[in-house]
C-alpha cells in the first residue's frame, strides 16, 4: 500500500476542505444555462417547455447553494468542535508532560543530592581508610617491635629459668649439704623434762654402737606442722629430734648399725605405754623430704618393692634384679612409672 502525502487534486479532505470548487460549477451552471435566444420560429410549446426547465434549474441550483451552505457552515462547525478538542488534548498533555518533566527534574535533583552525600561520604570513608591504614602500619610496627621484645624476653626468662634452676639446685645442695652431719629421729613422744643426750645414747646402746660425747655437736627438737596447715583443728606432731655429729662418718657408722638392727620402737627406749615405731634416717632439707615423699608414694603405686636413702640421696628400685634408681629432681620422677 502507498501513502500519499495530500490527497489527489479534486479530492475533499476532512481537514482542509477546498469548497471553492463547488462554487465554480454553480458559476459553470450559470453561464451553462444561461437564458439564449428563443428561435422566432420556435413552437410555443417548445418554449413553454424551456421556460419550464430555466425555472426547474434555476430552483435546483438555489436548493442546491442552499444544500451547499448547510454542508459548509456544517463542516466548519464540525472543524471548529474537532479543533477545540484537538487544543484541549494537546493542552492537556502538555499539562502532563510539564508535570512529569517537573517531577523528573524534582526526580534527578533528589539523585543529584544523594549523589553528592554518596561521594562526600566516600570521601569520608576513604580518609577514615587511610587513617586506618596508618594506624595498622603503625600497630603493625608496634606488634613487630613488641614481638622482638617479647621474642627477646623470652630468651633472657629462659636463661634466667635455666639460672634460676642451677641457683636453686646449687642453694638445695647447699642446703642438704649443711644437713649432711645430721640424723632426724621420728616417733619420739615428747616427754617433760627430757634429756635428749640420754635418748640417743640410749638408741646408741640398743644398736650397738659405742658413741661417744664428743661425736656430738648438738641435739634439739625441730617443731613440725601439721600436713594440712590451712586447718586449725589439726593438731601438731609431735617434733622430730635433730642429732648433729661431728664426723660425718661417725653419723655413717651408726645410721648403719641402726639400719642392721631394724624395727626399732619406743619400747626400746624404756618409754611408758604401747610400742610405737621409731624412725632414724637423714636429715633431709625441704625439698628433698618432699620429694623423697612423693618418691616413697609413686612406689608403692607401681609396686616398688625398695625406696630407700643413701648419703641424703633418695633412690628406688622395683624388685631384687632390677637396677637402682636415683631421683634427684621432679623430673626423675618421671622413670618410675
Amino acid at each position: 500500500m502507498s501513502l500519499q502525502r495530500t490527497p489527489p487534486k479534486g479530492v475533499i479532505s476532512a481537514s482542509d476542505p477546498d469548497l471553492s470548487i463547488f462554487s465554480d460549477d454553480l458559476q459553470n451552471c450559470k453561464t451553462t444555462y444561461r437564458k439564449r435566444k428563443v428561435p422566432e420560429n420556435e413552437d410555443s410549446s417548445v418554449r413553454e417547455l424551456r421556460r419550464d426547465l430555466s425555472a426547474s434549474m434555476l430552483e435546483t441550483r438555489e436548493e442546491l447553494m442552499n444544500v451547499m451552505n448547510e454542508y459548509r457552515q456544517e463542516l466548519k462547525n464540525t472543524l471548529d468542535n474537532f479543533q477545540q478538542k484537538m487544543m484541549a488534548s494537546m493542552k492537556d498533555l502538555l499539562t502532563k508532560q510539564n508535570d512529569t518533566i517537573e517531577k523528573l527534574y524534582t526526580s534527578i535533583g533528589d539523585i543529584k543530592s544523594q549523589i553528592t552525600d554518596i561521594k562526600h561520604t566516600n570521601n569520608t570513608l576513604l580518609c577514615e581508610q587511610n587513617s586506618l591504614k596508618t594506624i595498622t602500619s603503625d600497630l603493625k610496627q608496634e606488634v613487630e617491635t613488641s614481638a622482638f621484645k617479647i621474642e627477646t624476653l623470652e630468651k633472657q626468662l629462659e636463661t634466667n629459668k635455666k639460672s634460676v634452676t642451677e641457683l636453686t639446685t646449687q642453694l638445695q645442695s647447699k642446703e642438704q649439704l649443711g644437713r649432711m652431719n645430721n640424723l632426724e629421729i621420728s616417733g619420739v613422744p615428747l616427754i617433760k623434762g627430757e634429756n635428749l643426750y640420754n635418748i640417743i645414747n640410749r638408741i646408741a646402746a640398743v644398736v650397738g654402737f659405742i658413741l661417744s660425747p664428743s661425736d656430738i655437736d648438738y641435739i634439739h627438737r625441730v617443731r613440725r606442722y601439721p600436713r594440712h596447715s590451712n586447718t586449725d583443728e589439726s593438731p601438731a606432731q609431735t617434733a622430730n629430734i635433730i642429732v648433729r655429729f661431728t664426723q660425718k662418718k661417725r653419723k655413717m657408722d651408726m645410721l648403719a648399725s641402726i639400719r642392721a638392727r631394724r624395727n626399732l620402737n619406743t619400747a626400746d627406749l624404756n618409754i611408758d605405754g604401747p610400742a610405737k615405731p621409731i624412725f632414724i634416717n637423714d636429715h633431709l632439707a625441704p625439698h628433698n623430704k618432699q620429694l623423697y615423699g612423693r618418691a616413697r608414694k609413686l612406689g608403692r603405686e607401681y609396686d616398688y618393692k625398695f625406696i630407700w636413702l643413701n648419703d641424703s640421696r633418695i633412690f628406688v628400685r622395683k624388685n631384687e634384679t632390677s637396677k637402682a634408681i636415683l631421683i634427684l629432681s621432679e623430673n626423675d620422677l618421671t622413670k618410675i612409672k
